[in-house]
């Protein structure tokens, strides 16, 4: 073989997992592009870092990771070669879930296991029930024996588990049987002729048949890992495990020997890479030299391969342990698979993982079919590499042999040199013919892929225009239909409102009416009243004679007279009873004056709004009508642009039948759905009314929201200066403290520089300047925390202080038309409470004359009794039937002096009535003066009480009706606002659709 010719290997596949966000995230950011390239983003200072690989999986299953990336390395491993899948990412991605947990049905190591154990079950039924065809057993049988027929296949499937932990192997399996300290052999790592690196006395488990018994196993072997926590964190952080999955065949032949077939498939969580964002040397003082020995190692072997072939640098394997045993999976005979699991939330982690994963395309393995002619290959090697060993131990003085024997060890190396030659040549053939094979399978698998995802995207990106479009024409119609909802409703309402004051007008006239009624009646008594009065005076002239002369028997009849008086007290009390009645319809009276006046107000002012209303309605029902027509319009357009694509699919169909076709159905489709949109408008409209009630409710609810961020503003604010403080605070002790440390360092500097010439201090010299390094690692990063505090610090109040400015200050474009409008409208309302105050004040004087007049006859009345009271006295005579006689007469002339008052009161009543409806007809200018006499208190407290109402009711239906034009007003410019971002909408759809139907062509 030709020593120039380097060969090139396998390169590392790589695939990336992205995981669930952490439960702290920081401010950064995973982007995925093209599903083959992915990018980590910095959100406080915008760095970017991207990698380019695969495959990136994104919410993935088990099943999905299997069918993509391992279904074919499960293959290459029945066929007779190594696999090894490494786990690489940070402490946050969760990169041990992501391998020994379930995911979705079950976890991806048991997904692996059913896959192999599947596929050599169904290698072995092919070659028993095919009569055992040569070319079944390609891939396992050496060119020798392709011509034999195989008679018996068997395989087995055994596990072992190990984790490594500051560079010790513990084994997992063993661990969690319970074995004794004293029973355990050593764990050493060897070389193995069939199967390269392995470690020695490694605990296998029996033949596995079931997936469950992969499952106890695996379950056993997680429950002995390493979960404690340590100081620098928990222990699974430092940690790594290897899971391998020995798979050995055995090909029993007629003709022939047995022939046996080894591959392992390895599954290796690595440690986490969280530590590679800092410099080793920090990190080696700070939490010691073996906790991340084998990470550090790692990553230098990565730097090591990664040089270019012609640089002739040599990779320490054996730098740690895990390195050791993954020899093989980093540049021997392996085939390597990578899944990089990252995070959403973690920068530092995701960064350090991307760097390393830089490394690995340039990173090449080289493997082969394990089989007999291989495994003896290895062997002979290790032999020969045993024999130098004991040459060189037993010749230690360099004794010179003989020319013959020299001779004979030169002519038995050429032999077996031409003999590994030629066994070479042979396996070279066979590898160059199997790389050829895989790399067209590769081609083609990729293209296929390839042409699978662009069709994918293709259909994605017309589906999502022609949701969109859908979406913009629903919206569209649906804000139309709730427009004229709308209207309808307020409308409807109004209409309500206006017959409702109407009812109310017709109800106080009738009230009036009555009223009326009831004071003719009240004055018919008070003319009766005065009528008896005036018969009463005669009669009682008369009596005052008829006393003179009978004062003789007024000692006889003192005792009748007694009961005489007590009928008089009783009619007395009566007489008070009924002046009680006529007071409380007088108030009754006044209270129901107050509220017709109050309900006329009203009305009036109803009538006036009822006017202003109808004008908006009018106005508004245009706006309708407008937009109906562009409605209408915008249909006609979009049923153009349906034309206008028919007419393209037509064209378009001569350029490929299956193509058209499918635009067919997908026009096809697209028809149905908007005439089944349209159908179904008619139903959404109620849902648009319950959505209408429930936007007034978030109106509302963002009114009180608003106010609740106005005091969560305050707070932040009073937070905020809070954590100005307290970044003061920390800055003049991260000042103090990086003050002593550079105190202590020119201290240590000093100290040290005196011995520097001392030959044996060499060493701690350097650990000296490793560790003044560190420090100043440490200062740096304190400052770069210090100031990415002041810079969120800083953020955050601008960004705080946006939102305060914005509700603090005014509306921008005030409406001075309705402000003019509302100014008109309280000048026009003040002459109105003007007028009615002087009205009142008319009213007022009339009733003080009438109270006069009641209270003149009242105290005319009460002289009566007293006359009476003293007749009864002056009668009180020992003559029995005058007695008897004038009793008589004393209870006729009440009964007649009780009927004139009731006629007084009764034309009184009718009196005030007249002077209402006089008052009422006449206008404001010609009321009557007021006169000097006081009025009653009490109705002078209930007339003021009517004037507040009435102002009340006033300034509350003007402030509804003003913001019930408010709210018209601003739904009407939310319309208008909504019409014009629905029509650019409907553009940009258009011009995609446009550009979607001339790319479509095109493919």
């Amino acid at each position: 073989m030709d020593a120039s010719v380097v060969p090139k290997g396998v390169a590392v596949q790589i695939h990336a997992y992205i995981g669930p966000t952490p439960a702290k995230p920081d401010n950064s950011a995973l982007r995925v592009k093209d599903g083959k390239q992915i990018e980590v983003a910095n959100g406080s200072t915008g760095e970017t870092l991207g990698l380019q690989l695969d495959y990136v999986y994104q919410q993935a299953t088990e099943a999905d990771v299997v069918e993509r990336s391992l279904r074919s390395l499960v293959a290459a491993s029945v066929e007779g070669v190594n696999v090894s899948v490494l786990a690489v990412g940070s402490t946050k991605s969760q990169k041990n879930r992501v391998l020994f947990f379930p995911m979705a049905d079950q976890s991806l190591a048991a997904a692996v296991f059913q896959t192999l154990l599947d596929t050599l079950q169904s290698k072995v039924s092919t070659l028993g029930s095919s009569g055992a065809s040569p070319a079944a057993a390609n891939g396992g049988v050496t060119s020798a024996r392709k011509s034999q027929v195989i008679s018996v296949a068997t395989f087995s499937l055994r596990v072992s588990f190990a984790e490594l932990y500051e560079e010790t192997i513990t084994d997992l399996l063993a661990a969690s049987k319970g074995d004794s300290s004293d029973n355990k052999l050593a764990l050493v790592i060897e070389d193995d002729p069939a199967l390269g690196k392995t470690i020695k006395n490694l605990t296998q488990s029996p033949p596995l048949t079931s997936l469950t018994d992969f499952r106890r196993v695996l379950d056993a072997g997680l429950s002995a890992r390493r979960s404690n926590n340590g100081l620098y964190g928990n222990s699974s952080e430092f940690s790594s495990a290897v899971l391998r999955i020995s798979v050995k065949q055995t090909f029993a032949f007629r003709d022939a020997a047995t022939q046996e077939l080894h591959s392992f498939f390895d599954l290796v969580d690595l440690p986490a890479t969280d530590r590679l964002a800092r410099t080793g040397a920090a990190v080696r003082l700070s939490e010691g030299p073996l906790l991340n020995k084998s990470l550090f190692a790692l990553q230098e072997v990565f730097e090591s391969l990664t040089h270019k072939s012609g640089d002739e640098v040599s990779v320490r394997y054996q730098g740690s342990q895990l390195t050791t045993v993954l020899q093989d999976a980093l540049g021997g005979n392996c085939l390597t698979f990578v899944l990089m699991c990252l995070s959403p939330g973690d920068m530092a982690g995701s960064t350090a993982t991307l760097q390393l994963g830089r490394m690995l395309p340039r990173i090449s393995t080289f493997p082969v079919v394990n089989n007999d002619m291989l495994r003896g290959l290895r062997r002979r090697q290790l032999m020969v590499q045993k024999q130098l060993a004991g040459a060189a131990k037993d010749n230690p003085t360099g004794e010179k042999l003989g020319l013959a024997d020299y001779e004979r060890r030169l002519h038995d190396l050429e032999g077996k040199l031409a003999q590994n030659a030629l066994e070479r040549r042979v396996l070279r053939e066979d590898k160059d013919a199997l790389t050829a094979q895989l790399g067209e399978l590769r081609t083609k698998y990729r293209e296929l892929f390839d042409n699978e995802l662009s069709l994918r995207t293709e259909l994605l990106t017309c589906e999502q225009d022609k949701l969109a479009l859908s979406k913009a024409f629903v919206a569209f119609q649906l804000e139309c239909d709730t427009q004229v909802q709308q209207l309808d409703s307020d409308k409807f309402e109004l209409e309500t409102r206006l017959l409702k004051a109407e009812q109310l007008v017709v109800e106080i006239q009738q009230d009036d009416t009555t009223k009326a009624a009831q004071i003719q009646d009240l004055c018919a008594k008070m003319n009766e009243l005065v009528a008896d009065k005036t018969r009463l005076g005669g009669e009682l002239a008369l009596l005052q004679k008829a006393a003179k002369t009978a004062e003789s028997a007024r000692d006889a009849e003192a005792k009748k007279n007694q009961q005489l008086s007590l009928e008089l007290i009783v009619a007395v009390n009566q007489k008070h009873k009924c002046q009680g009645e006529v007071e409380a319809l007088a108030t009754q009276l006044r209270s129901r004056q107050a509220q017709v006046d109050g309900h006329l107000a009203e009305c009036t002012q109803l009538r006036s709004d009822n006017d202003a209303l109808r004008q908006q309605v009018a106005g508004l029902e245009d706006k309708l009508e407008a937009m109906r027509k562009d409605v209408v319009r915008r249909e006609l357009e979009l049923e153009r642009a349906e034309l206008a694509a028919k007419k393209e699919q037509l064209e378009t169909q001569q350029a490929g039948r299956d193509a058209d076709s499918k635009r067919q159905l997908s026009v096809q489709q697209l028809s149905q759905e908007l005439e089944t949109q349209r159908a179904a408008f008619a139903a959404d409209k109620r849902l648009l009314e319950l959505q209408l009630e429930r936007g007034q409710h978030d109106l509302a609810r963002e009114t009180r929201e608003k106010q609740h961020l106005m005091n969560a503003l305050t707070s932040k604010n009073e937070e905020n200066e809070e954590l100005v403080l307290a970044l003061e605070r920390a800055r003049h002790d991260l000042q103090a403290q990086l003050e002593t440390f550079r105190l202590k360092l020119a201290l240590l500097q000093q100290s040290c520089s005196s011995g520097e010439r001392a030959s044996e201090s060499g060493a701690g010299i350097q650990e000296l300047k490793e560790l003044v390094a560190s420090y100043q690692v440490r200062e740096r990063e304190l400052r770069d925390e210090l100031n990415s505090t002041r810079n969120a610090n800083f953020r955050l109040a601008r960004r705080l202080r946006g939102p305060g400015q914005d509700t603090t200050e005014p509306p921008q474009n005030p409406d001075d038309r309705d402000r003019e409008d509302g100014g008109e409208q309280v000048e026009r309302l003040r002459g109105r409470l003007a007028a009615a105050e002087q009205q009142v004040a008319s009213e007022m004087e009339r009733r003080a004359e009438q109270s006069l007049v009641l209270a003149e006859l009242e105290a005319q009345n009460a002289t009566l009794v007293q006359e009476l009271k003293e007749t009864q006295r002056s009668e009180q005579t020992p003559a029995a039937r005058d007695s008897e006689s004038g009793v008589r007469a004393i209870t006729e002339m009440h009964a007649a002096l009780a009927r004139q008052l009731e006629e007084v009161r009764r034309l009184t009543v009718q009196q005030q009535q007249v002077t209402r409806i006089v008052d009422t007809a006449a206008p404001p200018s010609q009321s009557q003066p007021r006169t000097d006499n006081a009025s009653d208190p009490n109705e002078l407290q209930s007339l003021r009480a009517a004037k507040t109402q009435l102002e009340s009711r006033l300034s509350s239906s003007k402030a509804q009706w003003m913001a019930l034009l408010e709210q018209v007003e601003r739904r009407c410019a939310e319309l208008l606002t909504k019409n014009v971002m629905l029509s650019e909408d409907n553009e940009n759809l258009r011009h995609h659709l446009t550009k979607a139907r001339m790319k479509a062509p095109r493919h």
